[in-house]
């Protein structure tokens, strides 16, 4: 072999070796930054906080998470990924090690507020990954299901780590705070890789004076009927997911009078179900429309919240102490998540895939913004309206469900339209997006 051909062998296995320590990385932060129904939980039970303070623990990563990822979102390209995910993940790494360390309520808070930042910078660069490594819309498509199938994955592993911390809880009843030093070993693991394998960092795409009018164009792509009607749907859509998985816990332990550690296992099903739906959606995807598909997976979760709230909210489940001995209508409503997982991916692709590869970084921190929005607002609702009516509060979630089906709508024709004009010779001629 050659020694052109040996350096750029192993050029390529640094990229590679990164670009596998980048999905780590945003595997990891899946659990992170949907620990919240964890921490609404047993924050409940160890420092007295009431639902209604511990609703507006969301917003401490989702606000952090919507402002970064503006600026993440149009500087990354000139500060280039390697030297972002290092300050990332050494700073994530701190946040994780100061759990333990000193269990208080607002260091809660503060430590969201420091893994949103984290964890937008890391969705940012590994959303803008993708469109650099695939050339059709299928392609794209196909990766991003992957990628939030893997994400969905790092949910689902984190409530089984926190589930198994909480059974060996200490007399201080914090024992699942030491779930954090695994959190922190895996970012390590991440953060060497990145140190270990220097590459050169990409040519920046926009120069550093240009990084203000790329914020002033983000801002004017926000105004477009494709982006405004997108941001409608996602929102509406993480509303719903984080309305459930917020408060799934809480509603496990409260309601069916589950133990802790077993209500945090049982919430995991509505991980596996999003990560589930989200690969089969991906498979049906590939011969069924869209829109007809994500319009299905609406009315099942429709279905599901009418069909399962009666039967488990009069269980009192105290004395069972495994996943097993559960009955078969525990199961049901955090089965949920399997029609959720095709909607997200599905409109995250549709809309980058609507506009140039050198928009898509700019784009990623818009959708992280729109999720940030719905999350906070599902979460803060939920739990007011949990304090208030008890268990009934789920069943408020049937209105944005309607609405949802309604943005779908508007954001199925929008692009309809986009698509249409796209093709016009004499708009692809002037066309400057």
């Amino acid at each position: 072999m050659s020694r052109s051909a040996t350096e750029g062998f192993l050029r390529g296995r640094r990229y590679a070796l990164n670009f596998l320590s980048l999905v780590v990385a945003f595997m990891v932060f899946a659990p992170l930054i949907n620990s919240v129904g964890v921490i609404v939980l047993q924050s409940i039970r160890t420092l007295g906080i009431s639902k209604q303070q511990a609703g507006v623990v969301q917003p401490f990563v989702d606000l952090p998470m919507a402002l970064s990822s503006l600026v993440i979102g149009s500087v990354l390209p000139t500060l280039g990924l390697r030297r972002a995910m290092l300050g990332t993940l050494l700073l994530a790494i701190a946040a994780c090690l100061a759990m333990p360390l000193l269990p208080r309520f607002w260091l809660f808070k503060a430590h969201l507020v420091v893994v949103g930042v984290c964890f937008a910078a890391t969705k940012v660069a590994l959303y803008t990954s993708i469109g650099t490594v695939t050339d059709t819309k299928k392609k794209h498509a196909a990766l991003m299901s992957t990628v939030e199938g893997l994400f969905m994955f790092g949910i689902l592993s984190g409530y089984w780590v926190f589930g198994w911390f909480s059974q060996s809880e200490s007399g201080s009843r914090a024992g699942w705070l030491n779930s954090y030093w695994l959190f922190a070993s895996l970012l390590a693991v991440a953060a060497l890789t990145f140190w270990r394998n220097p590459i050169p960092e990409q040519q920046a795409t926009l120069e550093k004076g240009e990084v203000q009018h790329e914020l002033i164009f983000l801002i004017r792509l926000a105004l477009t009927p494709i982006i405004l009607s997108y941001a409608v749907t996602d929102v509406l859509y993480v509303l719903l997911e984080q309305a459930v998985g917020a408060w799934l816990p809480t509603f496990n332990a409260e309601v069916m009078r589950l133990p802790p550690s077993v209500s945090i296992e049982l919430a995991s099903e509505f991980s596996l179900g999003l990560a589930v739906g989200g690969v089969m959606g991906g498979v049906v995807l590939r011969r069924v429309g869209w829109f007809a598909v994500l319009s299905c997976c609406l009315s099942g979760v429709a279905a599901i919240i009418v069909l399962a709230l009666p039967l488990v909210r009069h269980l009192s489940l105290g004395s069972v102490h495994s996943l097993i001995e559960l009955p078969a209508a525990a199961f049901l409503f955090p089965a949920i998540g399997v029609f959720l997982g095709p909607i997200n991916p599905a409109i995250n692709s549709a809309v980058l895939t609507c506009l140039p590869q050198k928009h898509h970084s700019p784009m990623a921190g818009l959708i992280i913004v729109c999720s940030s929005i719905g999350g906070t607002t599902g979460a803060i609702v939920t739990g007011i309206i949990f304090q208030a009516r008890g268990p009934d509060a789920f069943y408020f979630l049937l209105a944005p469900i309607v609405l949802l089906w309604l943005a779908l709508i508007f954001f199925d024709r929008a692009i309809q339209r986009s698509m249409f004009t796209a093709n016009a010779p004499e708009a692809r001629a002037t066309q400057g997006v």
